[in-house]
């Protein structure tokens, strides 16, 4: 989707298409929260897709609408900046969301830890890797915390994705709000239509041809 975002921006204007990349983005991102253990494969990598996708659309158009609006001696400090600010933004995320899905993870699982030792219980409910691997360690002993920490893990990534896609949303707001819609082009952009006008004018012998013209 990334080639054909320039184009479609061309077309249609910077906020459509940012609009409906970051939608893609709040639909795919939201439909995690309705998977659950049974969910086949194939429908993850449909919504891997429409994420995807969502992503090839908006990111270059957010990108290519900050070049265009810096003079061209800034252009290098505006290509950091955005750089910049979009892995900012993806440690952020992974932080907060990692954060919380650790929380409810935890929340969701502390009934089932209770029956391990104190030692062991502390990092059993760190993340559900660290689960497995106690369980693994107990041996069949360990085998009652896998189903539940499975469903603690899907009962976190539905609250986890469900603040993700509310997060997406409130962006396409944002962009609704104060994005702009098409390009309004620029008086030097005006004069080379009518230019180029008056020549295919001139070229199919509709217009009389006159020195400034000429000149042009």
């Amino acid at each position: 989707m990334s080639p054909r975002s320039a184009s479609l921006v061309s077309r249609l204007g910077i906020r459509p298409v940012m609009v409906a990349g970051m939608l893609m983005n709040a639909v795919a991102i939201g439909g995690w929260a309705f998977l659950d253990q049974s969910s086949p494969i194939w429908i993850v990598g449909v919504m891997f897709f429409v994420q995807g996708s969502g992503l090839g659309l908006a990111v270059p158009a957010a990108t290519a609408t900050v070049m265009e609006g810096l003079p061209r001696e800034r252009a290098g400090a505006g290509s950091a900046l955005t750089n910049t600010a979009r892995q900012v933004a993806v440690a952020l995320s992974v932080a907060v969301l990692g954060s919380i899905l650790s929380q409810v993870y935890r929340n969701s699982l502390d009934p089932t830890l209770s029956a391990l030792p104190a030692a062991a219980r502390n990092g059993a409910g760190s993340s559900i890797t660290a689960t497995q691997a106690v369980a693994a360690q107990l041996g069949h002993a360990g085998q009652f915390l896998l189903a539940p920490a499975n469903s603690a893990f899907v009962d976190a990534m539905r609250v986890t994705t469900g603040i993700a896609a509310a997060l997406a949303v409130v962006g396409v707001v944002g962009l609704l709000r104060w994005m702009p819609g098409r390009k309004r082009p620029t008086i030097e952009e005006l004069v080379a239509a009518e230019v180029a006008a008056a020549e295919r004018e001139l070229e199919a012998g509709n217009l009389p041809e006159s020195p400034e013209l000429s000149e042009r």
